[in-house]
């Protein structure tokens, strides 16, 4: 996009300016037409320049730039809570489900009534097919007989901050 440089903004803004305050003579019979304005901006302004839009600077640019990556950080930041959400429900579900089955005789009927009833709460929500619902229980069976779900090992240290770095185990510091 061709910009108009400041000498030439400033050279037809004071012409604009001194034909429209220029005061109608009966002499010289001096009119400003628009036609004549049209002229005018022709002549000092380029085809595709819009008055109406700012001459956007680099440092403008950067600035776009850098709120465009916050939002889309943040956008992916709200995306992960949410799946993490979904799968702690999940997960305390399948522990929810086999929860009663052993409590009681109800057996597959559970599923099949709770995959009814939450896809009647939640019509727009998928997931909760009686197939999923087997899903999940069987998620929680299998990973909670062999596998705790708890903090990445680091979190899991009395003071990580004390860690050696392998590289220094091997040289002998």
């Amino acid at each position: 996009m061709a910009t108009m440089t400041p000498k030439d903004m400033k050279q037809f803004t004071t012409e604009k300016t001194k034909l429209t305050k220029q005061p109608y003579n009966e002499n010289s019979r001096i009119m400003i037409s628009t036609g004549y304005l049209k002229e005018l901006r022709k002549q000092y302004m380029p085809k595709d320049y819009n008055m109406k839009n700012l001459i956007i600077s680099t440092e403008y640019k950067h600035w776009l730039a850098e709120l465009k990556n916050r939002l889309l950080t943040v956008q992916l930041k709200a995306a992960v809570a949410v799946n993490e959400e979904l799968l702690k429900f999940y997960w305390q579900l399948g522990a929810d489900i086999v929860t009663k089955q052993n409590e009681s005789q109800w057996g597959d009927g559970l599923i099949k009534q709770l995959s009814h009833d939450l896809m009647a709460v939640f019509p727009d929500m998928k997931g909760f097919s009686t197939s999923n619902l087997k899903y999940m229980r069987q998620w929680y069976l299998f990973y909670s007989a062999h596998f705790a779900i708890g903090q990445q090992p680091v979190g899991q240290l009395s003071d990580p901050k004390n860690i050696q770095h392998p590289a220094a185990l091997l040289c002998g510091s």
